[in-house]
């Protein structure tokens, strides 16, 4: 309902990046054998970058997800499960957050989108040298409203179909519709569509 602006100070501090991985994943350690949050990143494959965090309540996909692959979770309702996204233009969010428990269930919000900007906003390329990235700076902020991409995703839980209770929410966070899972054995995939016209979903997952 509101354009969103960003305003940066005069002068910031980028840290280097650290020496490069051999698989060109960056990880924050736990312990020498667990690691929850990665940054997937290789300038000779600029068009793939992102973030991935693996934890027991959150799980998060966000940035330039590469879609030729479903990415595999360890932790959480996620463990043993996957997430492909299937559908964007640039880059891309995708969170699966435990929000409420209960004796007979769990309760998680789904958030899914893609670019964002304001109503008729602006922005122009930045001149850089040789070789891409191309970088582009917002020259013109816009107006009321946000404009949202939808986005294509599969999600894979390791729970029966029977087990799981799928909604599209409002922009308020109310129940709009209800819809299936798609059985697939012991498992389940929930299809998230921009042909929904949301951003966030309900999935209640009984015991």
């Amino acid at each position: 309902m509101r354009r969103v602006e960003v305003n940066r100070g005069g002068t910031h501090f980028v840290s280097p990046f650290p020496d490069r991985p051999e698989n060109n994943i960056y990880r924050a350690m736990i312990n020498e054998e667990e690691h929850e949050l990665e940054w997937h990143y290789d300038d000779e494959n600029i068009d793939v970058s992102f973030f991935k965090a693996d934890t027991e309540k959150v799980h998060v996909l966000a940035g330039k997800i590469d879609t030729d692959n479903p990415h595999q979770f360890t932790r959480g309702i996620l463990a043993g499960g996957s997430i492909l996204v299937t559908d964007m233009t640039t880059s891309a969010l995708i969170a699966v957050i435990l929000k409420e428990t209960t004796e007979i269930s769990n309760t998680y919000l789904i958030i899914a989108t893609g670019e964002m900007q304001n109503f008729d906003q602006t922005d122009d390329p930045v001149p850089e040298p040789e070789p891409p990235p191309q970088y582009y700076e917002i020259v013109e902020w816009g107006d009321d409203h946000v404009e949202v991409e939808g986005i294509g995703t599969h999600i894979t839980l390791p729970v029966s179909a029977d087990n799981v209770d799928c909604f599209i929410l409002n922009p308020d966070g109310s129940e709009y519709i209800g819809f299936d899972p798609e059985p697939c054995g012991d498992h389940c995939i929930i299809h998230l569509s921009p042909g929904n016209q949301t951003l966030w979903y309900k999935v209640v997952i009984t015991q």
